[in-house]
């Protein structure tokens, strides 16, 4: 049991790991107080350019993919894995939203949540990030992408495709979406105004 809570505390410390912010601070940027004030890849991205928002995306979606294989390192037990792997994915996506680091503020959660997913369920999630790009390309909103991958993944998930999940793994990918949609509440509204910034645009 022990083990147990000690993993579930390294998850969401390893979520909460600011990387946006310390990529902006790398290029002497604070990015929480520039566009949207999000240290997310999006932010970061269309402030400081692609590149630097790539490595964020990548950084942010790598802590979700590890702390779902946090657990391996005290259980090879099939069904403790089970349940305690979504736990720890969603506790690395509430560390990213909420980083004791950054006075319990941080980002959305969608690259940390996109790690989660793929590592839980990678075909549900190659599905849904295909989405994502389709989304994005037809729109030009990033937001809008996030919130149609999130939802469809879940869907994948409550149906059992591409298999049966446990009432653990559904549980968690609930939260975790109805996490995505919270932290977007702001995105959301500004779509309901026309005010929502559009893609990352290209920098040097």
């Amino acid at each position: 049991m022990i083990s147990f809570v000690f993993v579930c505390v390294g998850a969401f410390f390893l979520g909460a790991i600011p990387v946006g912010y310390l990529v902006g601070r790398y290029h002497g940027v604070d990015v929480r107080s520039v566009g949207s004030g999000n240290i997310g890849a999006t932010n970061v991205g269309r402030t400081l350019g692609k590149r630097a928002g790539a490595v964020t995306f990548v950084l942010d979606s790598l802590k979700g993919v590890a702390a779902v294989f946090l657990p391996l390192l005290v259980t090879n037990d099939p069904g403790n894995l089970d349940s305690l792997q979504p736990i720890t994915g969603l506790l690395s996506l509430f560390g990213h939203c909420y980083s004791p680091f950054l006075n319990f503020r941080g980002g959305k959660g969608v690259a940390t949540g996109f790690g989660m997913f793929v590592a839980l369920s990678p075909i549900a999630a190659a599905i849904s990030i295909t989405t994502f790009a389709l989304t994005v390309k037809s729109s030009g909103y990033v937001s809008v992408g996030s919130l149609a991958a999130a939802t469809l993944y879940l869907i994948f998930i409550a149906c059992g495709f591409p298999h049966p999940y446990s009432i653990t793994m559904l549980t968690a990918t609930t939260v975790a979406v109805i996490l995505t949609f919270a932290r977007h509440r702001e995105n959301i509204e500004r779509l309901r105004n026309g005010t929502e910034s559009r893609r990352v645009r290209s920098r040097a």
